[in-house]
């Protein structure tokens, strides 16, 4: 899942990984034109024909870059969301 917002809420030119959020997941930031794309949240999921952005990952994202930039992004401040599934290949051994 990501978000794009806009690019005021980081004062960086260049991308920012955070290697551990408040549930141990990854979160980036990265430039791009005058925005700022800002993912990933993880999560199992079945295989669906269409798959949308949840509130509770929306609100991971926000809290967590609020709270690592110490900046106040809210809902509004969202100028799009999009969400996907990738496959992940385990080693069953």
């Amino acid at each position: 899942m990501h978000l794009t917002i806009n690019k005021q809420f980081t004062h960086h030119k260049y991308g920012i990984l955070f290697p551990k959020t408040s549930d141990g997941r990854v979160l980036f930031m990265l430039p791009w034109e005058h925005h700022c794309i800002v993912g990933t949240t993880d999560e199992h999921a079945s295989p669906k024909f269409s798959v949308k952005p949840s509130e509770k990952d929306i609100n991971f994202i926000l809290n967590n870059i609020s709270h690592s930039f110490n900046i106040n992004v809210q809902r509004e401040n969202i100028l799009s969301a999009w969400a996907g599934i990738r496959p992940l290949v385990k080693d069953q051994k």
